[in-house]
């Protein structure tokens, strides 16, 4: 019974991924980790653009069909134990341990390629989605989940910013 229950309070009742407690539970532990490792990390912060147009014109359910797919596109490009939650709304956060600055860019940019290239289909209905993404990156790990995530959504707000549909990095 605990199981399913700690299951319930883990998962995002709509992707059927991590949801922002996982996340924030898990996330500092993740890093910690690494950290002890030495090994490099990379958090990204993802939001699918124009999002509330997409609800506009084809309304929540239709909206609900296009977070769930994404997330199920997302999950088969990341690793096992990277960690991939939604954050909230049409944001999600990806904690990917043992990701360098360079190849995370190179992650980033292929999951934007992979939602622009492959357009979301309801009801015959061909809808084209595009993702910001926001990546912060650390050889040698001083921050806490907090700080990356803050310095991933300032990356996202500048991709949003240079036109959406792009991928923003630093190496922090």
């Amino acid at each position: 019974m605990m199981n399913k229950l700690e299951q319930l309070a883990n998962t995002d009742a709509l992707t059927s991924i991590h949801n922002r407690f996982y996340l924030m539970e898990n996330g500092d532990k993740l890093i910690n980790e690494t950290k002890e490792l030495s090994n490099p990390i990379t958090v990204m912060m993802l939001d699918l653009d124009f999002f509330k147009d997409v609800n506009d014109k084809y309304g929540h359910v239709v909206g609900d069909e296009i977070l769930t797919e994404f997330a199920a596109r997302i999950s088969n490009l990341v690793r096992k134990y990277d960690l991939f939650a939604r954050y909230g709304g049409e944001e999600f956060i990806l904690v990917a341990p043992r990701l360098s600055f360079e190849n995370a860019k190179k992650l980033a940019d292929r999951i934007r390629f992979v939602i622009e290239s492959c357009p979301f289909i309801y009801d015959r209905h061909e809808i084209a989605i595009t993702v910001s993404i926001g990546t912060a990156s650390q050889r040698q790990i001083t921050k806490n989940l907090k700080d990356f995530i803050a310095s991933a959504d300032e990356m996202l707000y500048t991709a949003k910013s240079n036109g959406r549909n792009r991928v923003e990095s630093v190496e922090i």
